[in-house]
């Protein structure tokens, strides 16, 4: 009887000691896949870095000094003015230039957009102004977002430059918030333009061609 209760004792034993080292195992593997992801996740943010600083050495000169285009691209943008939020960012490669589709937040009221890799956005306080333009065709938008509710708020279309005729086209637009107004800059084929906007209406309160240079 007492050999009987010991072996059972024994098994018990080797049974506890089995279910440990599975458990041991199995942290093991969840501590990888999670230094895994970290890493994945690290790498995403300092391959972003790395684009977000090609564009710091040409913030030192004023617009008015920049004939050739330069930008606060969309990568800049995520990791200068949206740190705090949720973003996910998916490449939908059927569409040439509108092929990223951005998400701010997981669940609730979701703010997504389509964009592409030139998507420039600048946010004051929870409110997002974004631009909304294709770098091939002339014109853009700005459109105004609440980070809060995930609502637009506005949508307003810019005085630009003039249409012209064109068999090729080039666009890139940049913004900043600045003396309480958004601030458009905009590179075209038919010209360069500095535009300001109120930022509850979305009017245009000043524009101004610079030509092409």
């Amino acid at each position: 009887m007492r050999k009987a209760s010991l072996n059972n004792l024994v098994l018990l034993a080797v049974l506890l000691l089995a279910v440990a080292y599975g458990a041991l195992l199995g942290f093991k593997y969840c501590l990888q896949s999670a230094a895994k992801q970290n890493a994945d996740a690290t790498e995403q943010v300092e391959a972003l870095a790395r684009l977000a600083t090609r564009t710091l050495a040409q913030e030192v000169k004023p617009f008015s000094e920049r004939p050739e285009p330069c930008q606060r691209h969309l990568a800049y943008r995520l990791l200068t003015e949206l740190s705090d939020h949720y973003v996910e960012v998916t490449n939908r490669t059927t569409q040439p230039w509108n092929s990223l589709t951005i998400r701010i937040g997981i669940s609730g009221e979701v703010l997504t957009w389509e964009g592409h890799p030139g998507t420039t956005f600048v946010r004051h306080r929870d409110v997002l102004y974004l631009s909304d333009y294709y770098p091939l065709r002339t014109g853009c938008a700005v459109i105004a977002f609440d980070l809060n509710t995930r609502k637009q708020l506005w949508r307003s279309h810019l005085i630009g430059v003039p249409c012209i005729g064109h068999s090729k086209y080039s666009n890139v637009v940049d913004m900043e918030f600045k003396d309480n107004l958004v601030v458009v800059y905009g590179w075209e084929s038919a010209g360069r333009y500095i535009e300001k906007v109120d930022p509850k209406t979305g009017e245009s309160v000043y524009h101004k061609l610079l030509g092409t240079e």
